[in-house]
Order: C-alpha cells, then sequence, then structure tokens
C-alpha cells in the first residue's frame, strides 16, 4: 500500500462511527491485514465483521472503498 499515513488517519475518520471498544481492533486489524497480507483479506475482514454487526453497512463500504483507493496493482 501507498502512502501509509494519509491511510491510517482517513481510517480513523471512517472507523469513528464504530463503539469504541470496537475501534482499536477493528482498526489494528484492517491495517496489519491491508499492510502485511493483501487488500483482499482486508476486504474480507471487513465483510465478516459487517454480518456480524460490528460495522456498519454504510461503513463497510466507505472501507472498501478506501482499501481500493490505497492500494497498489501490479
Amino acid at each position: 500500500m501507498r502512502h501509509m499515513d494519509d491511510f491510517k488517519f482517513k481510517l480513523e475518520q471512517i472507523l469513528n462511527e464504530i463503539e469504541v471498544k470496537n475501534l482499536a481492533q477493528v482498526k489494528g486489524m484492517i491495517y496489519a491485514k491491508a499492510s502485511k497480507q493483501d487488500i483482499r483479506e482486508a476486504k474480507n475482514y471487513i465483510f465478516d465483521k459487517e454480518k456480524e454487526g460490528v460495522i456498519p453497512e454504510e461503513t463497510a463500504k466507505k472501507l472498501n472503498r478506501l482499501l481500493s483507493r490505497y492500494s497498489t496493482y501490479r
């Protein structure tokens, strides 16, 4: 991924819609999966959390768009 500081900042802005107790866990997992594994893993994690009811549908869409914007295609 490119521009990691910008990504982290925008990720935190989007995740402000989630309950405080889940914020650090979800933010950390999305960041770790996106930077160390791949974007698909991060998107799958977001999808799973949306199914569990942790992330609202609109927030999940925003997160997926953010990941797509900051991914590097090869």
